[in-house]
């Protein structure tokens, strides 16, 4: 061939190839061209040969090249097993599946195999939304594309399949489903998702699949099977979290409405999903999301053996985070008084939001019944509160022998607390808990409510008038006694106040206050009334007879004024007034020869009266410094507060105030003042003249020491927080025994978080044989009353940056600490703090805390003894309370004390618990007492399997009759 025709050839094929460059790049897919793009710029596993390589990147893309080579081999492995193993035919009743999914025996995973009959069914007309239509073909090809991934994503061109490895993250329109490896078919929009094998820690563990649909819960599974079209599934060892437990199932088939249909699943509380502790086991279930879920025959597995009886035929669990209303099972046992029985059978009401009802009862053998209900209700940011009631009716041995008792007992208990915000300046709150005397002996439940014998009440309201000195507050209050059945009731307790003001104050102040502006006035008015009585006969006439009402208004008027810029001097006036609508006159009767009251007289009676004090007060500080700053203490500082004052009072018993009446006392004619008005509730007017001189002396103690841990270098200690005398007095005007006794007090905390105080009252005249005082001096003086008490607890923290949750030194030293504990001179009745104690939940993350707290009281009662003219009376008790924690997960409590007085052991409890990660046992004993008992419990944690549980107890009845 010739050079020109040669040329001509060549430029002529070079032309022709440029022309169809273009067309060959139109007629390549632009989904493969979005790929090439994507993958080249996200994997090396596809990207242009062209690229020169290193030995590093063709060793990494051989690799990668053996992984997907290995994936599709365990896929298409995967898929044929899949369609063998997947259960063919009709479904149980129970499941209900639609007709084209009873039809499906599998859904065929193979890569070349045909579509699955899940992407051909047709979706309900009435379901399909005509807004948010789905996205087109292309917009989810993008998603997958994008979708989020950490190793490669490769694009099957000739079967439309996309394959994504490591980390994959596809979401499609409100679905997101998580996992290891997936295949997404772009034409049916299947996808097959499943987890791979990994080393955690030198751990082999296997990672899961995670699918999500709009708000519900997520899904973990082995594999799963979705159609992105008809949104239906089939999933291999799903577990998901309904409520407070978790469903677990080896097959579920998944429809469009997120309805499951579960073969061969589990319904466990134990969050270990791959090995629960227990489980029920469900033959076959339904579950509607966030709804219920319906089971068939159950049986319950516990620890990998199965227990088949009870076998439960079928189960019903709701899964709604709100209140529903509902049965409430009941407990089985035996009480040694009462026979056996069958407790706590109710129903429970779901009123509302903001108020549910709980109704219960019981039955015993032996002819005793009981009743409850309980009633809850909250509004955010108003009011909370429950009320309680209980009644029982008693009968405990043989009917016609000396020991029956027959007898019907209550409870009503009532609490309530308004939210702060819910109305400013006012107040309104309530704590009631009233009972029948006999309801603790035969209806109490643990030892604390059985040693209760004191119970009280109150209900109270408070207003206060923004920007005015005015404020109002109106309470209810009442006490009970128990063993006693004494009952006493103050309703009304009104009081109306006035705070301190000024009146001759000027509004604009200019220079120096003259000395009558600094007059201060303060008002106090009280509304009362108070019922002593029995509780038999709290609602007879006669005990409304005695009731105690009335009015009181105090006007106390002060000044306060500086004098030599050391003393602080002040003068008052109070003036006090009484009215009562009641009076009740005295009269001698011959023929008892007795003095006896006559009947009250109604009417309307004014009583007042009135007394003027003088005060004056300074504070002196004595100071020792040392002069070597090496030394450890640095400083000593002393510091008295002196407090004299003179006080005087008319003698309203005069004649001429008509607030007193003589009557005949004796046979031989002998008379005695008294008041008509002295058994009213604030009392009668004052009698006797008085002139006293006052006199208070209070001191504390402090030293300053060196402190590396300080950042000041020193550090203040009290060694007194405060030694007090007085308020000793002395009156003028007094025919006799003029000195009043000597109140004394201690206060010191010299150990940190160890507190004593110790409380003693002198009586500075003689008594004599007969026990009567007579006007001659005692030096130093008599106790006539004595007490001190303190406490401790010793413990050991792990973590000592927070407080544990049953720390008792944390709590009980700390103010700040909001806890009822809250006593560091050990002033709390120790049967009280015991009770607090045995309520507090145990916290295991404390290894041990020993707590100790010991009272001692003494007085000096006056007695015709012949000899010393009194007794002496000496009470000495100590308790004893503690946790220990043996194991990680096992903790031992107790509590217990001793009388020394009756030289006694008082009753003793030791709790043993034990946490059983989703369940949790516990033992308790009283080994010895009245209160002789002992209970067993083990049972589930959770609420919705509460009812799974194991009680035994012996009652501490048994030991009582």
């Amino acid at each position: 061939m010739d050079r020109p025709k040669a040329k001509y050839i060549f430029f002529t094929g070079a032309m022709l190839l440029l022309f169809l460059i273009p067309l060959l790049g139109m007629a390549i897919p632009a989904e493969l061209r979005i790929m090439e793009a994507q993958s080249s710029t996200r994997s090396d596993s596809i990207r242009p040969d062209s690229a020169p390589k290193s030995r590093r990147e063709l060793r990494q893309q051989a690799r990668q090249q053996r992984e997907a080579e290995r994936m599709q081999k365990e896929f298409e492995k995967l898929s044929v097993e899949e369609g063998s193993a997947t259960p063919g035919g009709t479904i149980d009743s129970l499941l209900q599946l639609e007709a084209s999914n009873q039809a499906s025996s599998s859904i065929d995973t193979s890569p070349y195999s045909r579509q699955d009959s899940l992407s051909k069914s047709r979706p309900d007309s009435l379901t399909r939304d005509t807004v948010n239509q789905d996205k087109p073909k292309k917009a989810f090809l993008d998603d997958i594309v994008y979708s989020k991934n950490k190793d490669s994503l490769v694009y099957d061109v000739k079967n439309r399949t996309v394959y994504i490895y490591n980390e994959g993250d596809v979401s499609y329109q409100n679905m997101s489903l998580k996992g290891d490896f997936m295949r997404v078919n772009l034409d049916s929009k299947m996808v097959l998702a499943y987890g791979k094998s990994d080393t955690i820690n030198g751990e082999a563990t296997v990672t899961h699949p995670t699918f999500t649909e709009g708000s519900s819960t997520p899904y973990s599974m082995d594999t799963i099977t979705y159609n992105f079209n008809t949104k239906k599934a089939k999933i291999k060892g799903v577990a998901t979290q309904q409520g407070d437990g978790w469903l677990i199932g080896n097959d579920v088939k998944k429809l469009d409405d997120n309805t499951s249909y579960i073969r061969g699943g589990k319904y466990t509380t134990c969050d270990q999903t791959d090995h629960p502790h227990f489980y029920l086991s469900l033959t076959k279930a339904k579950m509607i999301p966030g709804k219920k879920v319906i089971t068939g025959p159950a049986y319950i597995v516990l620890e990998d053996v199965p227990i088949y009886f009870p076998l439960l035929p079928e189960g019903f669990f709701p899964l709604n985070t709100g209140p529903k209303s509902g049965l409430l099972m009941p407990t089985f046992g035996e009480d040694a008084t009462k026979g056996f029985f069958l407790r706590d059978l109710g129903y429970y009401f779901a009123i509302g939001q903001h108020v549910d009802l709980a109704i219960r009862g019981g039955i015993y053998t032996l002819g005793s019944w009981e009743a409850s209900a309980t009633m809850n209700y909250m509004k955010r940011y108003k009011h909370s509160g429950n009320l309680l009631f209980n009644y029982s009716s008693i009968r405990v041995g043989d009917k016609g022998m000396p020991d029956y008792t027959s007898q019907s007992d209550f409870q009503l208990y009532w609490r309530h607390q308004q939210d702060a915000k819910a109305n400013p300046g006012s107040t309104f709150a309530a704590l009631v808990d009233f009972r029948t005397s006999g309801y603790n002996d035969y209806s109490a439940t643990s030892l604390n409510q059985a040693l209760q014998t004191q119970t009280n009440s109150s209900i109270s309201y408070s207003k206060s008038w923004l920007g005015t000195p005015f404020s109002f507050s109106s309470s209810m209050t009442a006490s009970q006694n128990s063993q006693s059945g004494a009952l006493s009731i103050t309703l009304p307790n009104a009081v109306f106040s006035v705070s301190t003001f000024y009146p001759f104050k000027r509004k604009e102040a200019m220079g120096k206050a003259k000395w009558y502006e600094k007059i201060s006035l303060r008002y106090t008015g009280k509304l009362n009334a108070k019922i002593n009585a029995q509780e038999s006969d709290l609602f007879s006439r006669q005990t409304f007879e005695d009731m105690q009402y009335g009015i009181q208004h105090t006007i106390p008027v002060s000044a306060s004024y500086m004098l030599f810029n050391y003393i602080n001097f002040g003068p008052t006036v109070n003036y006090d007034e009484k009215w009562y609508f009641k009076k009740t006159e005295q009269v001698w009767n011959p023929v008892t020869n007795q003095v006896e009251k006559l009947a009250p007289e109604y009417g309307f009676y004014r009583l007042y009266n009135y007394n003027f004090s003088l005060q004056a007060s300074t504070t002196v500080y004595g100071r020792f410094e040392s002069k070597k700053r090496t030394r450890k203490i640095q400083a000593i500082r002393h510091t008295l507060t002196p407090t004299i004052s003179f006080s005087y009072a008319p003698d309203f018993s005069k004649q001429k105030y008509g607030f007193y009446k003589t009557v005949q006392s004796d046979s031989l004619g002998n008379t005695k003042t008294y008041s008509p008005f002295q058994d009213g509730i604030f009392g009668g007017p004052t009698s006797g003249q008085s002139l006293n001189l006052n006199f208070t002396l209070s001191q504390t103690l402090e030293m300053k020491v060196l402190s590396k841990s300080d950042t000041t270098g020193m550090k203040k200690i009290k060694l007194i927080d405060e030694f007090r005398i007085g308020a000793l007095s002395y009156n003028f005007l007094a025919d006799s025994m003029r000195l009043s006794t000597i109140p004394l007090s201690l206060r010191t905390t010299v150990i940190p978080n160890f507190g004593i105080t110790i409380n003693a009252t002198l009586d500075p005249y003689r008594i004599s044989p007969q026990g009567q005082r007579y006007n001659k001096l005692f030096f130093p003086g008599r106790i006539s009353s004595a007490s001190t008490s303190f406490g401790y607890t010793f413990q050991s923290r792990q973590d000592k940056s927070t407080p544990a949750i049953n720390d008792i030194t944390s709590s009980n030293m700390d103010p700040i600490y909001s806890n009822p504990f809250y006593d560091p001179y050990g002033q709390m009745d120790p049967a009280q703090r015991r009770i607090l104690m045995s309520q507090t939940y145990y916290d295991f993350s404390l290894p041990w805390n020993v707590g100790f707290s010991y009272t001692l009281s003494y007085t000096a009662q006056a007695v015709n003894n012949g000899t010393t003219g009194y007794r002496k009376n000496l009470s000495q008790t100590i308790s004893v309370n503690g946790s220990l924690t043996v194991l990680p997960k096992l903790g031992v409590s107790f509590q217990g004390g001793y009388d020394f007085q009756a030289k006694k052991l008082s009753p003793a409890t030791v709790t043993v618990i034990r946490d059983l990660h989703c369940w949790q046992m516990s033992f308790t004993w009283i080994p010895f007492g009245n209160y002789k008992s002992w209970s067993f419990n083990i049972g589930v944690k959770a609420a919705s399997l509460s009812d799974l549980k194991y009680d035994k107890s012996q009652s501490m009845f048994e030991n009582m009759y």
